[in-house]
C-alpha cells in the first residue's frame, strides 16, 4: 500500500485506550420508542426479541413477546395472546419464551420465518428463563418442587434432563452450542458456576470456587459473570479450558448483567453515577463505553458487532436501544508506559525489549535489535470501516528496514535513514482494503531486517489504530479551523 505517513492524520478521529463514545466507534439506533413497557432484549444476528406490555407497565399481567429485524427495520410479533409471556431468547429464526398457563409455566418456541409454533414443555409445574443456541433449548425447571435444568433439541424433539435436581441448580444460565453454564449451590456455602456439555454430560467448574458468582453467560471457552467481593460487584471472565479467572472490571461501583459473544463482553456499569452500557475486547483489553444516557440502562446483549439494551427513561417505561460497534481491537497498552510488553509477542530471533526512552527518562518504548529478522506481534481485530495504523519510530542504525504486516499482508516498509534523526518520527498508513476489514483475531506484526548482515536497530512507541471518519466529519474538522498536523504530539527531547 501507499505510504501515507504524516498526512492521513488530518482526517482521523483519535481513540483513547478506554472511555467515552466516539461517533465512528459506536453507531446508536432506536429499536422501540413508544409508551409501552419493553425490556429484556436478546439478539441473534439481525433479529432482536424483547418483552413488551400493551398496558405500559411491567406491573400489569399481560406481557407479550415482540421482535425487530435490524436489516429491514420492521417490527414483528412473536406471541400475543393476552397471557404472561416472558423471558424471550433468540437464535437464528427461532425464538423461545416462557408462558404462564394458570398456575403452571410452559416453554414454547416459534420459527419467525415459517411461523411454526413448537410446544417445548407443557408439563405441570413452574419453569422459566429458557435459553436457545442453534436447535438446543434449555430451561430452569421446578416441577415437583425440584431444582433441575431440562433440555430439548428442536431438530430431534423430546425433552431430556441436563442437570438433575441433586445438583441444586439455580435459574440463571447461558448457552452456546452444546455448552451450558449455570448457577449451582452444591457447595452449600456459595453459588458457583459450572459449564456442562448438554449432550455428553461432561462438566467443569466455571468460576473461582471461592466467591459467589452469578449472572453467567458463555461464548466458546469463555464464561462471564458478576461476583461481589469486598462488598463491590464487578464482572469477571473465566476460561474453562485453562481454568483461569480474569477481572473485566475493577470499579469501586456496581457492574453486572454481563453478556459475551466471541471476544466482546458487554455489561451494565454504574461508574458514572448511573447505569450505562460498557464493553471490552477480552483479547486485547480495550474497554469502551457504549451508551451515555442519564437514564437507567441494563439488560444488554450482543451478537457480532451489534449491542442491544433497555433504557428506562421513565419509571416502568423502558425502551429498547441498539448500537453498531466499529471498534478496532485496541492494544492492552501500545505506549509501554509500565516498561512492559504486555500482550506483545517477540520473535525467537534478535532482541525485543522495553527500554527507557533515551530522550525522556519518564517514558518507555520498545526496542528491536537484529539478529535478522526480529519481530513483534499483537493479536487484533479490525473494524468494518477504513482505519489507519499509527506509531512513532526512531532508527538507531543507518541500515535495515522495518516492515508492517497485517494478517500476513504487507502494509508498508520503512528504510533506515542515511543520517540518524536523533528523535522519534510519527508515521501513519491507511488501511482500506476490504479483505483486511471486519477480521477477528489476526496478527499485526513489525519486523526489522538487517541489510547485508550489518546490525540494525529501531525503537517503537505510541502504537495505535484510528478510524478514518466519513467525508462529512472531515468537513466539520476543517470548518472548525483545525490546523494541519504533520505529526502527533509527543514529549520533546
Amino acid at each position: 500500500m501507499t505510504n501515507t505517513r504524516r498526512f492521513v492524520i488530518i482526517c482521523c478521529a483519535f481513540f483513547s485506550i478506554s472511555g467515552s463514545i466516539r461517533a465512528a466507534e459506536v453507531e446508536p439506533f432506536t429499536i422501540t420508542n413508544d409508551p409501552r413497557w419493553q425490556s429484556y432484549p436478546r439478539i441473534s444476528g439481525n433479529r432482536v426479541v424483547y418483552n413488551s406490555n400493551s398496558g405500559g407497565s411491567a406491573i400489569a399481567y399481560d406481557l407479550d413477546v415482540d421482535g425487530y429485524n435490524i436489516w429491514s427495520e420492521n417490527h414483528f410479533n412473536v406471541d400475543d395472546d393476552y397471557s404472561r409471556d416472558w423471558a424471550p431468547c433468540v437464535s437464528g429464526p427461532n425464538v423461545v419464551w416462557a408462558k404462564a398457563v394458570g398456575s403452571d409455566t410452559h416453554i414454547y418456541a416459534r420459527n419467525v420465518v415459517t411461523g411454526v409454533l413448537t410446544p417445548v414443555c407443557t408439563a405441570s409445574g413452574a419453569r422459566g428463563l429458557p435459553q436457545i443456541s442453534g436447535s438446543n433449548v434449555v430451561w430452569y425447571d421446578a416441577r415437583g418442587g425440584k431444582k433441575a435444568i431440562y433440555g430439548y433439541d428442536l431438530s430431534s424433539p423430546g425433552e431430556f434432563v441436563v442437570v438433575p435436581d441433586n445438583a441444586r441448580s439455580y435459574a440463571k444460565m447461558g448457552l452456546d452450542g452444546d455448552m451450558l453454564v449455570y448457577e449451582d449451590y452444591r457447595s452449600g456455602s456459595r453459588i458457583d458456576l459450572y459449564a456442562r456439555n448438554i449432550k455428553t454430560g461432561a462438566e467443569v467448574l466455571a468460576s473461582d470456587g471461592v466467591n459467589h458468582c452469578v449472572e453467567p453467560d458463555i461464548s466458546g471457552s469463555t464464561v462471564v459473570y458478576r461476583s461481589t467481593r469486598s462488598s463491590i460487584s464487578n464482572v469477571y471472565a473465566f476460561n474453562i479450558v485453562a481454568g483461569v479467572e480474569t477481572p473485566i472490571t475493577t470499579s469501586v461501583t456496581w457492574s453486572g448483567l454481563p453478556k459475551i459473544d466471541g471476544n466482546i463482553a458487554v455489561w451494565s456499569d454504574a461508574r458514572n453515577g448511573n447505569n450505562n452500557i460498557w464493553g471490552k475486547n477480552l483479547a486485547t483489553g480495550y474497554e469502551f463505553q457504549i451508551s451515555t444516557a442519564t437514564a437507567m440502562e441494563r439488560w444488554s446483549d450482543i451478537s457480532g458487532n451489534t449491542v442491544v439494551w433497555a433504557n428506562e427513561a421513565v419509571l416502568y417505561r423502558n425502551n429498547i436501544w441498539g448500537a453498531t460497534l466499529n471498534i478496532p481491537s485496541m492494544f492492552v497498552q501500545g505506549t509501554f508506559n509500565a516498561g512492559s510488553m504486555a500482550s506483545w509477542t517477540p520473535s525467537a530471533t534478535g532482541t525485543v525489549q522495553t527500554i527507557v526512552d533515551p530522550g525522556d527518562p519518564s517514558n518507555y518504548c520498545l526496542e528491536l535489535l537484529t539478529g535478522s529478522p526480529v519481530s513483534v506481534t499483537h493479536t487484533v481485530s479490525t473494524p468494518d470501516l477504513a482505519f489507519s495504523i499509527f506509531f512513532d519510530y526512531e532508527f538507531t542504525s543507518t541500515s535495515g528496514t522495518l516492515t508492517i504486516e497485517l494478517d500476513g499482508q504487507l502494509i508498508d516498509t520503512i528504510g533506515a535513514p542515511a543520517v540518524l534523526a536523533g528523535d522519534f518520527e510519527s508515521y501513519s498508513v491507511k488501511v482500506d482494503d476490504p479483505s483486511l476489514l471486519s477480521l477477528n483475531d489476526i496478527l499485526l506484526s513489525f519486523t526489522l531486517n538487517d541489510t547485508g548482515g550489518v546490525p540494525a536497530g529501531i525503537m517503537l512507541d505510541e502504537i495505535d489504530f484510528q478510524l478514518v471518519p466519513e467525508p462529512a466529519t472531515i468537513i466539520i474538522m476543517m470548518a472548525a479551523g483545525l490546523p494541519t498536523l504533520l505529526k502527533r504530539k509527543r514529549k520533546s527531547r
